[in-house]
């Protein structure tokens, strides 16, 4: 985090400080979304380390990320990407002109079945259209309201007096 006096080591957060438990290779998502979490872990670690730190920072996400099941060819694959993706951020900039004309993508939603979503979404993209997969099922739609519904103490229409 910049500072007046320079940069500071990242600060890690309470949560993942003791398990470094992020969303699993091996579960049952999307891929998009498994690399969405090595982008953005990486992303992060790239822009919140300073150089000093950068090593001990890089050394500790590989082995995190190894432990959550991901190998170390899609390891490395989004740390190149995300390094040449700044590299190429701070050679070029688009001229106000075009970034003006840049339409904004079409999107639609759609719950994550393998196999069968991955056919639809390929369809959608040749149509312009990004697909964005999402859980089909989460534990939260299954589990039964929290509190109990209390029932009206006698039928009818209630009144209020003024």
């Amino acid at each position: 985090l910049p500072l007046r006096g320079g940069w500071k080591a990242p600060k890690r957060q309470e949560t993942h400080t003791l398990t470094d438990r992020y969303l699993n290779s091996s579960s049952h998502h999307h891929s998009a979304q498994k690399y969405g979490i090595l982008n953005t872990l990486i992303n992060q670690a790239i822009h919140i380390s300073d150089r000093d730190s950068w090593k001990e920072e890089k050394h500790r996400l590989r082995i995190t990320l190894q432990q959550n099941g991901y190998s170390l060819y899609d390891i490395d694959k989004a740390f190149k990407k995300q390094l040449s993706r700044l590299n190429s951020l701070q050679d070029h900039t688009p001229p106000d002109e075009q970034t003006q004309q840049i339409e904004a993508p079409k999107r639609v939603f759609l719950p994550y079945v393998q196999g069968v979503t991955d056919k639809i979404g390929r369809i959608f993209k040749k149509h312009n259209i990004i697909p964005i997969f999402k859980p089909a099922t989460k534990i939260r739609n299954l589990l039964r309201p929290v509190k109990d519904i209390i029932p009206l103490g006698t039928p009818g229409v209630y009144e209020i007096p003024c």
